[in-house]
């Protein structure tokens, strides 16, 4: 009888040492942090005068990979890249020279990066306002 109680106990010893091993708190369950900055903010506006040319370099930080779109169609404000990857890049835009006539123009650009929460995916967002006049200030 004691033989047998020894290995019952013996049993669920080695189950339980099993179930508590097999539990973690290191698991994150997939989930990935997405944040995005430009200039250290979730937006900026930078001025160039009407002359045109390349505007100051904006500073874009992120977790992940970005991509970059405009909020409407425009031809005349062409950003250097249009994606990132995880960390630090630099972002230039190159403006066309403002046509006779226009006191002022703006294009919004969004940068988007993508996370994910318990399976569910988000996207996180900053602009950049890039606008044109004739003193170029903002």
């Amino acid at each position: 009888m004691k033989s047998l109680n020894f290995w019952r106990s013996l049993f669920f010893s080695a189950l339980a040492a099993a179930a508590f091993g097999a539990c973690s708190d290191d698991d994150k369950g997939g989930d990935v942090d997405a944040s995005i900055t430009v200039n250290d903010k979730e937006a900026t506006t930078i001025g160039i005068a009407s002359a045109g040319g390349e505007t100051e370099a904006v500073s874009v930080v992120s977790s992940g990979t970005w991509t970059l779109a405009f909020e409407s169609d425009q031809d005349w404000c062409i950003p250097n890249i249009t994606s990132g990857k995880a960390g630090t890049s630099s972002l230039v835009f190159t403006v066309d020279p403002m046509p006779a006539g226009i006191e002022e123009r703006s294009a919004v650009a969004v940068l988007s990066a993508t996370g994910e929460i318990y399976g569910v995916p988000y996207t996180v967002t900053a602009k950049i306002t890039v606008l044109q006049s004739p003193s170029g200030e903002i």
